[in-house]
């Protein structure tokens, strides 16, 4: 509990506590359930950013391990509502007749580079390192010497300029 008051407080020694202590078995429970070591990678950076970024709102009643692995979680809801879109899409792309499907691709192709070049440098190179590249979070932080909240913001802000100009995009289109 005394740590759960630091880190509320904005200790970052007793989150990095926290993080040393029980990064392994958050990362493990991601794997287990993504199969996947490098969106676990991920998951695992996410769910201790939204600790941090929540720490205000951590409650005594509980223990700081209940906290991490709701918001754990909360995360894993949340990526596997995104694999269920990123299928769904897939499938209907499948469907769609073989005529149309290379102007299609051209179009979106196109309208996701403009996107792009009007993005600013530093939100364009993250997005395409972590969404395009597949680095993780930590890397990216490492290779541009930028701290992972920030890319986190980054690739944030990307997704949603990047929904926002879509939508339109296939509103006016299709």
């Amino acid at each position: 509990m005394n740590l759960l008051i630091h880190i509320r407080d904005g200790d970052e020694v007793a989150f990095r506590q926290l993080f040393d202590s029980h990064k392994e078995k958050v990362f493990n429970y991601f794997v287990k359930k993504t199969n996947n070591r490098y969106d676990a990678e991920d998951l695992l950076q996410t769910t201790f950013l939204r600790l941090w970024k929540y720490r205000k709102s951590l409650s005594g009643d509980y223990l700081i391990e209940q906290h991490l692995f709701h918001i754990a979680r909360t995360v894993l809801i949340d990526y596997i509502r995104r694999q269920n879109k990123v299928q769904l899409i897939k499938k209907a792309a499948a469907e769609i007749p073989q005529s149309t499907y290379p102007r299609e691709i051209s179009l979106e192709s196109k309208a996701i580079e403009g996107i792009l070049k009007k993005m600013p440098e530093l939100r364009r190179k993250v997005f395409i390192l972590h969404k395009i590249e597949g680095y993780s979070y930590k890397e990216i932080s490492q290779k541009l010497s930028v701290d992972v909240k920030s890319i986190d913001n980054n690739i944030s802000r990307a997704l949603k300029q990047i929904r926002k100009a879509l939508l339109v995009f296939f509103t006016l289109f299709f």
